[in-house]
């Protein structure tokens, strides 16, 4: 019998080995034919999902199996972290300020989480609030504590509790900052924990860059099981994203000198801690050189929250702002952004917009792009440009149309002598011609959806600093086809592409953000800036990653690229001109994106506006298999 039931175990563990065996062998099978033949753009993307969702899927979706693969130190991780540390050729000191109410909960989480760090030199100051008069025991020995890194302060004051307002930084939190020894300061709350190497990462960055005045981390929250979710992979900085919503949160490290010439928080709005902490961060970074904010793209902070029915009725109105501010998926399951907190703005004057569009003259697109914006468009100074070749102007169904909207004061019609259709010629013989201050490139296939979507793209492309600014657009079914464009090694993604919008809880499809490009089926930009770089690029791209092209070159002389989610269109993609679906078609894609990849080639290998632990495969902000090379241990600076 035992005989038996070894041998039909023995047959089920080799066809276990058979199946993974071949598993194995099919996906490389696979992973070649994906990589290595041009498919079709339709077809290319249903073998991406594929490819993902047979092979790749089980371990990115589950971000605590990611977690145990990617984010966890093993202990020869750790070795070699001590003795990096003891090459060091300097120790910055990070203080850190850690303020609550002494009946809050993970107290003890949050120090430990400190004491247990790698890197040995920081400091630690507790203050402590508390509506007990009578607290008649010793704070070291309440924490457990024995450690000559840690300092205690108690404020009995029972105003204080949850409500941190600007009476409590003034009083208690400058005269530290003052005495406080560290180079670099960061606050902290009862349940936000450090990983090990949390200090470690942040001073090899300090060592390699010694100028930073703010370094800002990736992190993710803790739940009462103690299992990991709800990660933030953040972006490297992005201004317009981070004053529509605060993605940096609480897992950043201040310059100890830039927080005392920031001055005083009288000025500052908000009466809440959360909102007092927004407002420091605002005055500091409109002081900062961009180049000084860095960012680890590491899970280096975890939020443990505490779950709600541990708490009382007072404070439960906090948990659900908590969660709310921190865009977890609960208590609530939709949430709405506060467009008035942006840095939007009315327009105090109107420069006229040069509306341009190549077009076949097909009047099924046409007219539904000519008729929305005319009858939909608030903007009042616009001149629309049609540009076609000569050749459609014997059509006489087209004729006949194209007479008819030339009546229109607003419309112009521009030709060109019959040649291959090149796309950055058409609109930059466009450009030629305009009359406008602003350029707005937009596509015959797309329809406008919201009134203000021009005024809306015009206030931010006039800001001094911005350069292209791209709108949210849909396709006809409503789901998302464009809300910013990722680079990737093999060219491009367009982010949240086929997403249904109301099964989004990502932050960064509802928020202004800086992408490092925008398509150029609806892209605004100054005159003056298109110019400056030649327009697009005739030669290099006539079809395709011209519109990409174009924002890396205004990247490259100083200026954001800017996505906006409250500008809107319908986008039927690549109607007009068809997909690059023939062997032609595929080989002049083919050597575009060669041009593309050799010009651009650092922003193709690690896009700043995409975290590189975020899928290359898919467009819906997924895990990536493996963190990239900038995600990885031991990457951050030279080696000290």
């Amino acid at each position: 019998m035992g005989n038996r039931v070894d041998f039909s175990a023995s047959i089920r563990g080799y066809l276990c080995r058979l199946i993974a065996f071949f598993n194995l062998i099919f996906f490389r099978i696979f992973r070649f034919v994906y990589r290595t033949f041009p498919f079709p753009g339709g077809i290319h993307y249903r073998l991406r999902y594929l490819y993902f969702k047979f092979f790749i899927e089980h371990g990115t979706k589950n971000y605590a199996l990611w977690r145990k693969k990617n984010g966890i130190l093993s202990n020869i991780d750790k070795i070699n972290i001590q003795k990096r540390i003891s090459r060091f050729s300097s120790y910055p000191l990070f203080s850190f300020y850690l303020f609550g109410n002494i009946h809050e909960f993970f107290w003890n989480e949050s120090i430990n989480s400190l004491i247990t760090q790698i890197y040995p030199n920081w400091d630690l100051h507790i203050c402590l609030t508390s509506n007990d008069l009578d607290l008649n025991f010793k704070i070291s020995q309440f924490f457990e504590i024995n450690d000559s890194r840690i300092s205690f302060s108690m404020l009995k004051n029972s105003d204080i509790s949850f409500n941190y307002g600007r009476s409590f930084f003034e009083s208690y939190f400058k005269p530290f900052l003052k005495k406080a020894k560290g180079d670099y300061i960061i606050f902290m709350r009862p349940g936000v924990l450090l990983s090990e190497e949390s200090l470690f990462n942040m001073a090899l960055e300090i060592l390699q860059w010694p100028d930073l005045s703010m370094i800002y981390t990736d992190h993710d929250y803790i739940d009462d099981q103690d299992v990991h979710h709800s990660p933030s992979f953040k972006p490297d900085w992005s201004p317009e994203f981070f004053y529509s919503f605060d993605y940096i949160g609480d897992s950043v490290a201040f310059r100890k000198d830039k927080l005392l010439e920031q001055g005083g928080f009288e000025n500052f709005k908000g009466k809440e801690i959360d909102k007092i902490l927004i407002d420091l961060k605002k005055g500091l970074i409109s002081k900062l050189d961009p180049a000084s904010i860095h960012h680890i793209p590491r899970v280096l902070f975890h939020y443990k929250l505490v779950p709600e029915q541990f708490y009382s009725k007072q404070n439960k109105k906090f948990f659900n702002i908590f969660c709310k501010n921190k865009n977890l998926n609960f208590p609530i399951k939709t949430i709405k952004y506060n467009r008035e907190s942006s840095q939007s703005s009315t327009l105090d004057n109107y420069p006229k917009v040069s509306i341009i569009i190549p077009s076949t003259l097909r009047p099924e697109l046409l007219k539904p792009c000519i008729d929305s914006i005319l009858e939909r468009t608030d903007y009042p100074i616009f001149e629309i440009m049609i540009v076609i070749s000569e050749i459609h102007i014997f059509d006489k169904r087209k004729v006949e149309y194209l007479k008819k909207i030339s009546n229109n004061p607003r419309i112009k019609v521009l030709t060109y002598p019959e040649k291959p259709f090149n796309y950055s010629y058409v609109n930059n013989l466009g450009v030629f011609h305009s009359q406008g201050e602003i350029l707005c490139l937009l596509n015959d296939d797309t329809e406008v959806i919201s009134q203000n979507w021009l005024s809306e793209m015009v206030s931010w492309a006039i800001k001094k600093d911005i350069g292209p600014v791209g709108a949210k657009l849909y396709y006809p079914d409503r789901r998302i086809q464009h809300a910013g464009i990722i680079l990737v090694p093999k060219g491009e993604l367009h982010a949240f592409r086929f997403a249904n919008e109301q099964s989004v809880s990502n932050v960064r499809l509802f928020s202004y953000q800086n992408y490092s490009a925008v398509t150029g089926a609806c892209l605004v930009v100054r005159k003056e800036l298109y110019l400056r770089v030649n327009g697009l690029d005739e030669d290099a791209f006539p079809i395709s990653f011209n519109d990409l092209d174009l924002c890396l070159k205004l990247r490259e002389i100083g200026f954001r690229t800017l996505w906006t989610p409250y500008a809107q269109l319908i986008h039927k993609e690549s109607v007009s001109r068809g997909h690059d679906d023939s062997q032609e078609k595929e080989q002049r894609y083919k050597k575009e994106l060669k041009i593309f990849q050799q010009r651009w080639k650092p922003y193709l290998d690690d896009d700043p506006s995409y975290n590189p632990n975020l899928s290359l495969i898919l467009e819906d902000f997924s895990l990536a298999p493996k963190p990239r090379k900038r995600a990885l241990l031991f990457t951050y600076g030279n080696e000290q």
